[in-house]
């Protein structure tokens, strides 16, 4: 950003020049290592882990970088020191970040099933190259999935969405699945960027940029009449219950004093709960994938 624009065109043409001869003089090779990459690519739900996040370690190597010189002053504007570029070329030794550490790894599923009212996850993977498909009957089979808590929302948007934090846990579940479900297998060449869209753990994950929001809403409640009888019989028959209710109300003391929060952590307790609310409604396939039948 620091060159003239002349220089910036120019370099950015010949970059692109030499990319272009180099992929012309070996393109034999470079089509045979993609087809060896997709193809591995399409085995990722035999392997035990896939990488979803990372971070760098401290180890470094330090290469020699062409720069410009730069000074700093005091700020009346920012109130710190301003960075000013002189102008003058300068040769610098920079440490180089190339040793990267995973974080957090998912095992891959063969399959995920999303239910076919989020009907987005098939419009924006298709776009993504990735193959959606759907039953063509009814199934019903074990998944894993998840459910979430510590739920937190960006207090603003960004590029539009607002992000969600969370933590996700995972559990077991036996769900029915009804024709017409969508399903996208993962032995396919798309297959990575799909883990990073359904999996919840993943950054760049479609319900970690708002788009399962809905999932986060209460949408059943209890009637403050009817739940103060209920909340008295819960804490009289179940001991654990009322321990764990008289350390919220110790522990925080907005919830002590909501008569609103207080009861609905009973209503959440109770058996008449919302069993969807805070769950993941995209089930992962670890087993079994060859009774889904696909088709129109």
């Amino acid at each position: 950003m620091l060159k003239p624009y002349k220089t910036r065109v120019e370099a950015t043409y010949h970059f692109l020049k030499a990319m272009i001869e180099c992929v012309n003089d070996d393109g034999q090779s470079l089509r045979r290592v993609v087809r060896n990459a997709d193809e591995a690519t399409k085995r990722l739900a035999s392997t035990s882990s896939f990488p979803l996040t990372f971070s760098l370690s401290e180890k470094t190597t330090m290469h020699k970088f062409l720069g410009i010189e730069t000074r700093f002053e005091p700020s009346a504007v920012s109130g710190t020191m301003r960075r000013i570029y002189t102008g003058k070329p300068v040769e610098l030794t920079v440490p180089f970040y190339d040793d990267v550490i995973v974080t957090d790894s998912v095992r891959v599923p063969d399959a995920y099933l999303i239910p076919q009212e989020w009907k987005f996850v098939e419009e924006i993977a298709s776009l993504h190259g990735i193959r959606v498909e759907r039953l063509a009957r009814p199934i019903t089979l074990e998944i894993e999935s998840y459910r979430f808590s510590d739920v937190k929302f960006r207090d603003r948007p960004f590029e539009g969405r607002h992000g969600v934090q969370y933590t996700a846990t995972p559990i077991r579940d036996v769900r029915s699945y009804p024709r017409g479900t969508f399903v996208i297998r993962t032995a396919q060449r798309a297959a990575k960027v799909a883990v990073h869209l359904l999996e919840p753990r993943a950054p760049d994950s479609f319900i970690a940029w708002g788009f399962f929001s809905a999932i986060f809403e209460q949408k059943e409640y209890a009637e403050s009449y009817v739940m103060e009888q209920i909340a008295a019989e819960m804490l009289e028959q179940n001991a654990a219950l009322r321990s764990e209710f008289e350390q919220k109300l110790k522990a925080d003391s907005s919830f002590a004093k909501s008569p609103h929060a207080r009861l609905n952590w009973f209503s959440l307790r109770s058996k008449w709960a919302d069993p969807w609310l805070n769950v993941y409604p995209i089930g992962r396939v670890m087993n079994g994938a060859e009774a889904i039948v696909t088709g129109n």
